[in-house]
């Protein structure tokens, strides 16, 4: 059970293996001078990976290979690339392996094509995006390595984050990604992007797509297992820890090896429950009108609200009696000898091929689903070792011993779409309650990437763009608005929807903003003024004005005061002109510009670029240390987190980043914050003096201040760190920190434990941290400063379920891909609560 307290041991061990060889490998590489030896040490180094990865070497030939060996004596590139790929700029990438530029339009004919797609990004942005990941508890190999990687560079270095994979698709690589930027929802990649578009949306826009040249795989392109080969190859090649983009209960070989010492747990119980369930001891419940009615209802709400829960690929899509049968039979529970139900599950949503072929859950392409089949035959199986293995499950499966019913019936639901979907939820659990089942809980959470993509979605003026385009008012970023002001919505929303449908809203944007300024700039500028001004007195602002109109004149004017910042950054990049041929010659400019470095979109980030802007919108800002923070407005960003700069009395600066709750997104409170150092810690208030507080059950959960004082040593990275801000505390109110919390720590021994913090008996906690009670100590809590394990996160997820399911059940809340080095212990999978 060692290694459940580190998720990531696995991969470490593997990634300090590598750094071990590195320096044999290193010294090597220096010595070779010549190709052929160069292209065999590199071809040991593939093989060897790719034998770590539980590829099958024995018939890989250097042909297979060919597009990951060198073909020039470059040893100095050759070693970073084998040991610190990070560090490898693109343009000596694509050097390296002959890589090409991929377009729209290069690839006509279906054929397979292995692409890497490139992330320039800085150290610090790398390490938010990271911190990101930890702090909702998900553990990867690949952030670990990348971790390792940037371990004692600058925060303002540039790091290449890397991609591998391959695609069919007749437009080839470029598709593919445009595709997955509004459509991947799940993986590792989903993730990753989904942080990029919280903080860093313009790392997505500047992303370079090469793939390998045709040329050097003729012949093999439409072989299976060459293309498995090729692939691989590539991802070892960028030390990258996963070999295989699949689904880990469907990779071939993939067991379920539990340690001995559960096996013997396990045995030692001698109950041979689970292989005594004959379907033959399961009879349906008389509830057959019942369910069939509320399967009628969610079918019914389907077909009234097409475009919002039924919407994909460009179209609505009908509810049939098919999808409607599936529902009503997954649904009908069947009791065991008539007494309770064993086991129901909710899920989370219909899949699209779930929705579209009508597959049940059990059956079909859900990865919970085959994670808990595997799960129980595996115990199954070894109850009755003696006799050969097999599927016993699907018999209960199609006895209905195994209900199911959705969170959302419908491919998709929000807003009061899921209201609608909760209250028909109730309906089939009600007739559970006297059966007493046990529940087993499959979700995933997902983010509707369509909204908050920087690429527009949908038709012009469509539902789908509608709702993008709302979104992004809502969220506010300065980028959408260096053309047009917050003080002009309507343009503003005219332009959003009026965007070509895959457009980068932030190209278009920057480039309209950049149209208007070289034409403020021309010696006809006054001209154009004036043409601009009778149009708008005499006809209507169309839908085509902000079109692709690669010829016309945008009619928004920017503030005079962006004018000299804006000829500034164009002038640095070699933007500036004040006799541009078209529009059309200004974004192809902006766009390569984008495609070579981040700078031009870093100034963006980084400067308050218009006086105009609303009061109440979130402006990135460039750092200042303060000696004083008390009363100061600080900037709270949409993934939560928020600076303070403080310049301490002997003249040191020091940067505390803080985690503000998600209630100080709640639409309850005004958009600027503004923090107060009180007695009782530091608070977070907006401007009607409203406290941003966390909700009861949490860490910080006093319900006093947003980060009470008892906590401050544990609200940052480093114990060092967390002095430092006890000690801004001490300054700001010149109390003392020690007494303040031993008063403090008296008060809370006086409470008793209620029974909101108490644990059902039994509940398997597992090895990892013990979970938080309410009136811990400071000391007790510096280990949580770390990312949250399972058993922390059960804390959460319990309190939700108690209220809503006080009869008890079992969860399942594994997932192989958030921790993979647990991905073999079945405790992770299912707990009960």
């Amino acid at each position: 059970m060692e290694h459940q307290r580190h998720p990531s041991n696995n991969s470490t061990r593997i990634h300090r293996a590598r750094k071990r060889r590195h320096s044999d490998t290193s010294t090597k590489l220096s010595d070779i001078k010549h190709v052929h030896t160069l292209q065999k040490t590199v071809l040991s180094v593939l093989l060897g990976r790719l034998a770590e990865g539980g590829v099958n070497t024995e018939s890989i030939t250097p042909e297979l290979l060919n597009h990951c060996l060198p073909n020039s004596l470059d040893n100095n590139s050759w070693e970073t690339l084998l040991y610190t790929p990070l560090k490898l700029s693109d343009r000596k990438l694509q050097d390296m392996l002959r890589l090409k530029n991929t377009e729209l339009g290069d690839q006509t004919l279906q054929q397979t094509t292995v692409y890497i797609r490139c992330f320039q990004i800085k150290v610090d942005q790398l390490q938010e995006v990271i911190a990101q990941f930890h702090g909702t508890g998900m553990q990867y190999a690949k952030t670990t390595i990348w971790l390792g990687s940037i371990k004692g560079m600058q925060s303002d270095e540039t790091v290449y984050i890397r991609y591998v994979g391959r695609t069919t698709r007749t437009q080839g690589a470029i598709k593919r990604h445009r595709e997955d930027l509004l459509t991947r929802r799940t993986g590792f990649f989903s993730k990753f992007l989904t942080g990029l578009e919280r903080t860093f949306p313009t790392v997505i826009d500047s992303a370079s797509v090469y793939v390998f040249p045709n040329k050097q795989i003729k012949g093999l392109r439409e072989i299976q297992d060459f293309n498995d080969v090729a692939e691989q190859a590539a991802i070892a090649l960028l030390g990258l820890p996963y070999l295989l983009n699949q689904v880990l209960t469907k990779t071939e070989g993939w067991t379920l090896k539990l340690h001995e010492s559960h096996w013997q747990q396990f045995d030692a119980l001698g109950t041979r429950t689970i292989s005594r369930l004959n379907p033959c001891e399961f009879y349906p419940l008389a509830q057959e009108p019942s369910i069939a009615s509320w399967a009628d209802a969610i079918q019914c709400y389907a077909r009234d609200h097409q475009g919002s829960v039924s919407f994909f690929r460009r179209r609505s899509h009908d509810f049939p009696n098919s999808l409607r049968d599936t529902v009503f039979r997954q649904a009908m529970p069947s009791a065991w000898r008539g007494r309770f139900v064993l086991l129901l599950t909710v899920g989370a949503g219909n899949s699209r091929e779930g929705y579209k072929e009508q597959r049940p859950f059990y059956t079909g392409p859900s990865q919970s689903a085959d994670l808990l089949r595997t799960s129980l035959n595996r115990l199954w199986n070894r109850e009755e070792s003696k006799r050969p293995e097999r599927e016993y499950l699907c018999d209960l499966i199609a006895a209905g011993a195994l209900p199911f019913v959705d969170l959302c019936p419908w491919y998709q639901a929000e807003g009061d779409d899921l209201l609608a979907a909760a209250r028909l939820l109730k309906h089939p659990t009600q007739l559970f309650i006297r059966k007493r089942p046990r529940i087993a809980v499959a979700i995933r959470k997902e983010l509707d990437r369509d909204v908050l993509s920087g690429f527009a979605v949908g038709e012009k003026l469509s539902d789908k763009r509608r709702q993008q385009v709302y979104r992004l008012w809502g969220m506010n970023i300065p980028e959408l608005h260096v053309h047009i002001g917050r003080d002009n919505v309507n343009e503003w929303f005219l332009w959003g929807n009026s965007v070509s449908q895959g457009k980068s809203l932030f190209v278009d944007a920057i480039t309209q903003a950049v149209w208007t300024s070289s034409q403020q700039c021309s010696s006809q500028s006054s001209a154009v003024k004036q043409q601009i001004t009778s149009i708008r007195k005499t006809t209507a602002i169309s839908l085509g004005h902000f079109a692709d109109n690669s010829d016309k004149v945008a009619e928004i004017e920017l503030p005079g005061a962006l004018l000299k910042e804006f000829r500034e950054v164009l002038a640095t990049n070699k933007l500036e002109s004040n006799n541009w041929a078209s529009y059309s010659s200004i974004e192809q400019a902006v766009t390569m510009q984008l495609m070579k470095d981040s700078i031009f979109w870093e100034w963006i980030h980084s400067t308050r670029i218009s006086n105009e802007l609303s009061n109440d919108g979130f402006i990135r800002f460039k750092s200042t240390y303060r000696g004083h923070w008390n009363e100061r407005e600080v900037f709270v960003w949409k993934n939560s987190p928020f600076g303070i700069y403080w310049e301490s009395p002997s003249g040191q600066n020091f940067k505390f980043i803080m985690r503000a709750p998600q209630s100080s997104q709640d639409s309850s409170h005004t958009p600027r914050k503004y923090i107060f150092f009180t007695k009782d810690g530091i608070d977070l208030r907006d401007e009607t003096g409203k406290s941003c507080l966390v909700h009861q059950g949490a860490l910080n959960s006093d319900g006093v201040v947003t980060f009470p004082t008892r906590h401050l040593p544990n609200c940052q990275e480093t114990a060092d760190l967390g002095k430092q801000l006890v000690t801004l505390w001490e300054t700001e109110t010149g109390l003392d920190w020690r007494d303040t919390t031993a008063v403090s720590h008296s008060l809370q021994n006086q409470v008793k434990d209620e029974d909101g913090s108490e644990l059902p008996k039994g509940f398997f906690t597992g090895q990892g941290l013990e979970l938080i009670r309410l009136n811990w100590s400071s000391e007790k809590l510096q280990p949580y400063r770390k990312p949250p394990q399972p058993a922390d996160e059960t804390w959460l997820l319990w309190l939700c379920l108690k209220e809503n399911w006080p009869l008890g059940g079992i969860v399942f809340i594994g997932i192989p891909e958030k921790w993979p080095s647990r991905k073999d212990n079945i405790w992770t999978h299912l707990q009960e609560f």
